[in-house]
């Protein structure tokens, strides 16, 4: 029922993003929000992303920062990973008016917790990663890629990575 649940609400999301209205002119600055989803172990959580343009034209080059919180279950222990990332986007402009594609290149650090452990110096996480997306409607966007996050010396987090949200431009 869940995942029936979830793919109804990307799919509205998305048809939204394909026939939404042509727009004024985007802003150098962007913020966004949404869903993120690593599938090793399954680790669900939010980011927020703001984001500077450095160059725009046919192609465009934007700086973003990325907070991400997310949750996982390791051997019966929840946890909680909390990281901020730098993430440089290329981007090939305006597809359509209303779409976009881009690729991205992400490296951050962090901390995780759970009961035994606080977020500390002693659970320091560091994170790097790589991918693409696709904006629709100047608004909604989804991203697919890889993350590998070291979180203690024997364990790696690492796998696909599917975040989705809602962006905005000022």
């Amino acid at each position: 029922m869940k995942k029936s649940l979830l793919f109804l609400v990307v799919f509205v999301l998305f048809a939204v993003g394909i026939y939404a209205g042509d727009e004024p002119e985007r802003g150098p600055l962007s913020l966004s929000a949404g869903y993120t989803y690593i599938n090793n172990p399954e680790l669900n959580g939010g980011h927020i992303n703001f984001g500077i343009d450095f160059f725009r034209g046919k192609f465009y080059l934007q700086n973003n920062f990325i907070l991400r919180a997310a949750g996982f279950n390791l051997d019966g222990v929840d946890n909680t990973v909390l990281t901020l990332s730098e993430k440089i986007v290329f981007g090939s402009g305006y597809l359509s008016p209303n779409m976009m594609i881009y690729l991205y290149v992400e490296g951050g650090a962090g901390f995780y917790a759970n009961y035994q452990n606080d977020f500390s110096l002693d659970t320091f996480v560091y994170s790097y990663g790589f991918g693409g997306g696709v904006e629709m409607g100047r608004s909604f966007y989804i991203e697919a890629g890889y993350i590998g996050q070291k979180l203690i010396a024997d364990f790696p987090l690492s796998g696909f990575v599917v975040q989705y949200g809602w962006r905005i431009y000022f």
